[in-house]
Parts: structure tokens; C-alpha cells; sequence
């Protein structure tokens, strides 16, 4: 593209020639500091007047290749917002003192502008206005980061994905998803949540960078931002992305005006935590439902007189009572179900040795019928079953023990579970408790990146809870208390040399100090700021106690308020310790699915008259008292076998045989034949020919 060299430059009505291209000075406070931050661009002054110096912004090329700087725009604004899409906006006319601005036609969506000292926005928006005499366009463009708006992650599904290693960072999620993205890299990444494992399952089609500021910023409780120069990606963990300043904020020194917003409409005090997969958390909630309270908000006081401010004195002191019962159950609770952990453990293992010793017996019995058919001694063979059989019984009681213990455990967690409930009159009398209803508000909160596999022990099952109760706890602790929104029309600050020393400190993300009326201080978070680089008088901050914004400019939903909102019924008094998949699953799904074949499944008949059909064939037998009948049947392929002492011995053998020359005859085998038998068999077969 030889034409855009050397690059024309125009200020206002005066154009000069640059003989190199355009190297704009990139002057953060220091790369170190703007992995780790947020930055709010740095205003430079001139070391003469003291002056402002707005930043150049330079036409690119999506390689960028720079092609113009744009220096007769007007109309120029910077919105940065933290945790969020940042935005720059300007006018740009066709003619400026009737010369017209060769930058004009590239003006196009998908072309780049550099800003000096800020970063790279890739243009979004052109809206081309004209009334025959003038022309020009107004430009909206995005930081470079929405170009993870502009590919798709379809049909994402991965369980227990950790979210980088730095030593092997191949197939962990931020590997995954650098590989839609060429070009972008890892940059800085810091936290606790590095290491943690989550799993993902999306459906159908989503926009990367939804998926990453929302499901992804949910699942591992961490904030992203983008170094727009050297195209990284970067996180930090949510305790680390904000960061307390001694910046004092008031009437006095900066505001000029001040809105405050409250929403109350996400408000929520009772919430259901699920997982993915059924995972719940009345395992680990002393509660013993899917239900965790905070009634925070509602219980303050008036800091001037100490009163309450929305509840009877009465109810704090009991709320505060109960929320103290709750708190020191935890550890009870905990251990309890640690123990019933544990005997889930101890009776699954008990039931795998009980299948091993069935195998075993059926691997006896099917030895027995083959010596019954070959008519030899049985005698060893069915003592070997004997003693498995008792080994059976053995395992069967130390089984009825475990579930003993089990229900016991049980009824220990009912206990604790029915003393803090809520319609307890111990804790709430009736009209306390109707005084309380107005303070339930209640949602439901699906994190379906913590999960239980069918493959998980109960151990493993219950650590997931209870980090999903964990999770829940984070996220209702954000959501028990109204949003505010706070937006401050002030004065300039950066671009008043004096006030220098702040911009050095004052970061997206950074905790003030804000008076908000005289002798009331809050400490929101610094969220967003528009600029005016043409009109310094409009300035406007913006601050709030969430993460991120909710405007116009950011379409996608809070970090912390990945709610369903619908109401869900509250489980209170439910305990539901044994779940499907623990429990029954497995077995019923196997037996369905081997269907119902003799040699996996044992089919036996009702009390009294027994018949069991197995892997050896089928055995019939009576109950007499507590004790089995030593007459009994078995039928095993085409032979007929009968026993007068529980098969220590088979009396007879009917049907196919194998005879003494080792071939497979038709006949009979027993103790004793009478020869009169023999000879009216034959008689009969005689007159029936």
C-alpha cells in the first residue's frame, strides 16, 4: 500500500509531511504495573503551560499498518469501563477549510484506531451523515477485546478443566481458547483460582468473550482484562481485582454532581444453591436443605440513634440468636456427615466384596452342576459353596450394621437440621416468623461448573458441595444487598496538573473514599469514565458495589448475579442423604441393561417355595422355618438334578449325560433303580410303538 507512505497528518486547518511512519510513544506508568491494573490513560503535560496534551488516535489497518493519523476528528470521547468493553467515539469530517481529509473513505468498520496512551479499538459503528453541503461520519469503536466477541464457541463441553498451568499450560482452558484466538497470548495471571478444576457444557453457540465474562468469570470467581498493545489476556481473582486507595472523594474538592441509583430488583435473602449433574448442597448446609439466608441488609441499625431500621428490635436479637446457632453448627454438622461420608465408603466397599463372594458362589455352583452331569462326587465342591455361602452371611451382617449406623448418622443430621430450622418455635415464634416472611426474598443460583460424576465416591461428592456452598455463600453475600450506582459529574481531574498525584493511583477497579452526603462516606468501586477529550467540562465518574456496569455499552449480565429468576420452593425440614446416583442408579441401570440375563441377574421367586434362576441354571428349594429344606431342585442346561442333603450328594440325574465313554447320552442317573421300574419304562415305550 505504497500510497499511505509517508503518512499525512492534519491538525485543524494545517498540514504537514511526516517522513516515517507514525511511531506513537506508548507511555504507561510501567509495563509491570499495567499488567497488574487497570489503567486510566495517563494525560501527559506540557512541561511549559501545564497544559493537557490529547492523545493522537491513528487510523490502522486490522494488521496494523498504520495508515492515517486522524488529527481533524472532533467530537472525541474515551469511555473506559472496568470489566467491561471500553468504547472511543469522534466525529470525523470530509472536509476540513474545504480540503478534503484523504482519511475520510477508509473510515470502515473492521479498521482499527490507535490511541495513543490508551490502546488499540477496533471500529464498530460508522453512521454516515450528510445534508448535501456536509458530510461526515460519527465512529463508535470497541477495545480490541471484542474480538472475542466476534468468534464463536460452539458445543464447548469439558469436565474438570483446570484454568491455566504456566509450566504445562496445553489443554487447560485458557490453551482452549487461545486457540480460536491467533495472534492474542497470555499475559498476566494471578490467584488462587489458577489451579481449580471446573467443568463447562455449552450448547449450542456462544460468543467467546460471553463465555469468558461470564461463565468462565463465574466458575473460577475471577476478572479478565486485555492489554489491548500487546494482545494478552490477563486475570486476576476477584479479592485481588479491586484495591482499596486513599482517595477522598467530596463536595469540596472534585463533585459537582451526584446520582445515586438504588435497584433493589435483584435483592435476594434466601437462596438455592444447585450444581450440575443433581449436585446440591444440603450435604453440607446445616440447614439440611439447598437453602442459605442473609438477612444482613434488613438487621442494621441507624448509626446515629441504634435503632433498627427495618426490623423490631425483638427479631434482630433472635435472627442474630439463630445466625450464631447456624454458624456453630457447622463444624457438628460437618463432622456428622464427614462420618456418614465414610460409612457410605465402608458399606460400598462391603458390597463390592458382597459381589465378588456371589461371583464366587456362582462360579461353585456352576462346578457343582458339571459333576452332577458327569455323575461324580460332589461332596468338596459343595463344601467349598458352604463356606462361601457363610462368608456371604458374614459381609450380609456387617451390611445391616453399616445401615444401621448409616440411619443413625442419618437421624443425627435430622436432629441438627430440624433445631435451626426456620419454622422451629424454638428459634422463631409464630409471629416472629410471620414478621419474617416480608424479609425472604428467594432466587435460585445454578452454578453448573461444579458437578458430581457417577464416577465420584461420596467423598469426592461432598468436597463438591461444598464448594458450591462456598460459591453461594460468596454470591449472596453480593446479592443480599441492594446495587448501587453512583455517577459523579466532576471536575476534571485529569487534566488539572495539580491534581496529578491522583491519576497516578486512581485505577478502574480502584475502592474510594465517597462522600455522599456530609458525614456519610461509601467506598464503591471505580467502574467507568467518559472523557471528553474536546470538551474537558464533561467528565463524568462512575462507581458502583458490583464488578461491573450495567449500561447500554456492556450487554451481558453481572459476575455475580448468574441467577435463574424464578422463585423456587424452599426445602425446608427435607433431607434427602442418599441420592439416585449413589444409591440405585448403578444397580437398576445394569440390570435393566443386561436384560434380565440369567447368568448377571439372580431372579427369586416369593417366601416359602423358592426358585432362583442364575448363571447355573435354575434352583428350586422350600423354606421351613429359618432354615432351607435339604430336598431341593436344580435344573442346568438339559439335565434335571435332585438332592436329599442340601448337595452334598445329587440323588438323581435326569436328561442329557455324560456317559462312560465320555460322549453326552440321554438317560438317567441314580442311587437306586428298581429293575421293575426299568422294565414297566420299557413296557410302556413297547405298547406306545
Amino acid at each position: 500500500m505504497a500510497e499511505f507512505n509517508p503518512i499525512i497528518t492534519f491538525y485543524g486547518s494545517s498540514i504537514f509531511t511526516v517522513n516515517e511512519r507514525y511511531t506513537p510513544e506508548i507511555n504507561f506508568n510501567s509495563t509491570s504495573q499495567f499488567q497488574a491494573e487497570y489503567q486510566i490513560p495517563q494525560i501527559k503535560f506540557d512541561d511549559f503551560y501545564s497544559l493537557p496534551e490529547i492523545p493522537n488516535f491513528i487510523l490502522c489497518n486490522p494488521n496494523r499498518e498504520q495508515l492515517f493519523a486522524l488529527g481533524g476528528i472532533s467530537e472525541r470521547t474515551y469511555k473506559p469501563r472496568f470489566n467491561a468493553l471500553s468504547e472511543i467515539t469522534f466525529r470525523a469530517d470530509k472536509y476540513i477549510d474545504d480540503i478534503e481529509m484523504p482519511y475520510y473513505d477508509y473510515l470502515h468498520s473492521r479498521r482499527t484506531i490507535l490511541v495513543e496512551n490508551v490502546g488499540y479499538f477496533l471500529i464498530t459503528d460508522v453512521d454516515r451523515q450528510g445534508d448535501g453541503v456536509r458530510a461526515y461520519k460519527n465512529i463508535i469503536a470497541k477495545s480490541l477485546e471484542v474480538e472475542f466477541a466476534n468468534k464463536d464457541l460452539a458445543f464447548y463441553k469439558r469436565t474438570s478443566i483446570q484454568f491455566y498451568n504456566a509450566i504445562s499450560p496445553d489443554d487447560t482452558l485458557i490453551d482452549n481458547i487461545l486457540s480460536y484466538m491467533p495472534g492474542w497470548s497470555v499475559g498476566y495471571i494471578s490467584g488462587n483460582f489458577i489451579s481449580k478444576y471446573r467443568s463447562f457444557d455449552v450448547s449450542g453457540q456462544k460468543s467467546i468473550y460471553n463465555f469468558l465474562m461470564n461463565d468462565v468469570e463465574q466458575a473460577y470467581k475471577c476478572v479478565f482484562w486485555f492489554d489491548t498493545y500487546a494482545k494478552t489476556i490477563n486475570a486476576t481473582s476477584v479479592e485481588k481485582a479491586t484495591k482499596n486507595r486513599d482517595i477522598y472523594i467530596s463536595y469540596d474538592n472534585l463533585v459537582q454532581k451526584l446520582s445515586m441509583k438504588e435497584s433493589t430488583e435483584e435483592l435476594v435473602t434466601a437462596l438455592n444453591v444447585y450444581g450440575g449433574n443433581e449436585l446440591d448442597i444440603n450435604q453440607v448446609n446445616p440447614l439440611g436443605t439447598n437453602t442459605i439466608y442473609n438477612f444482613e441488609y434488613f438487621e442494621r441499625t441507624d448509626p446515629t440513634t441504634g435503632s433498627p431500621l427495618w426490623m423490631s428490635q425483638a427479631l434482630v436479637d433472635v435472627l442474630d440468636a439463630w445466625e450464631q446457632l447456624v454458624s456453630g453448627s457447622q463444624v457438628d454438622f460437618a463432622d456428622t456427615y464427614t462420618a456418614l461420608t465414610n460409612r457410605y465408603d465402608e458399606l460400598a466397599e462391603l458390597r463390592t466384596d458382597m459381589s465378588n463372594l456371589k461371583v464366587d458362589l456362582a462360579a461353585r455352583e456352576i462346578e457343582i452342576a458339571a459333576l452332577i452331569r458327569a455323575g461324580l462326587p460332589i461332596t468338596d465342591a459343595n463344601n467349598a459353596r458352604l463356606i462361601i455361602i457363610s462368608q456371604i452371611a458374614g459381609v450380609q451382617n456387617n451390611i445391616d450394621a453399616k445401615n444401621t449406623a448409616i440411619d443413625e448418622l442419618i437421624d443425627n443430621l435430622q436432629i441438627i437440621a430440624d433445631g435451626l430450622a426456620l419454622d422451629n418455635t424454638d428459634n422463631f415464634t409464630t409471629e416472629q416468623q410471620k414478621q419474617l416472611q416480608p424479609f425472604i426474598i428467594q432466587s435460585t443460583y445454578t452454578n453448573a461448573n461444579i458437578i458430581q460424576t457417577d464416577s465420584m465416591t461420596s467423598g469426592d461428592i461432598q468436597r463438591q458441595a461444598q464448594k458450591l456452598y462456598d460459591q453461594g455463600q460468596s454470591v449472596l453475600e453480593s446479592l443480599s444487598e441492594p446495587r448501587y450506582t453512583f455517577s459523579i459529574d466532576s471536575a476534571n481531574f485529569m487534566i488539572i496538573k495539580e491534581f496529578e498525584d491522583i491519576m497516578k493511583i486512581a485505577d478502574l477497579g480502584s475502592i474510594v473514599n465517597l462522600e455522599i452526603d456530609e458525614g456519610i462516606v461509601s467506598y464503591p468501586v471505580l467502574l467507568g469514565i467518559d472523557i471528553d477529550f474536546d470538551n474537558p467540562q464533561n467528565f463524568k465518574l462512575m462507581f458502583g458495589n458490583r464488578l461491573r456496569l450495567d449500561d447500554e455499552a456492556y450487554q451481558f449480565s453481572d459476575l455475580m448475579n448468574e441467577m435463574q429468576n424464578t422463585v423456587a420452593n424452599s426445602q425446608v425440614n427435607s433431607l434427602m442423604w442418599s441420592n439416585w446416583n449413589d444409591e440405585y442408579k448403578d444397580d437398576v441401570s445394569d440390570f435393566i441393561e443386561s436384560a434380565l440375563d440369567g447368568a448377571v441377574n439372580n431372579v427369586t421367586s416369593g417366601s416359602g417355595q423358592e426358585i432362583i434362576i442364575d448363571g447355573s441354571g435354575l434352583r428350586g428349594r422350600q423354606l421351613i422355618g429359618n432354615e432351607y429344606s435339604p430336598e431341593q431342585l436344580w435344573v442346568v442346561n438339559n439335565m434335571i438334578a435332585f438332592t436329599d442333603d442340601n448337595w452334598n450328594n445329587a440323588k438323581i440325574a435326569i436328561g442329557e449325560i455324560e456317559g462312560p465313554n465320555g460322549q453326552n447320552v440321554w438317560g438317567i442317573v441314580a442311587e437306586k433303580i428298581s429293575k421293575k421300574q426299568i422294565l414297566k419304562y420299557r413296557t410302556n415305550i413297547y405298547d406306545y410303538n
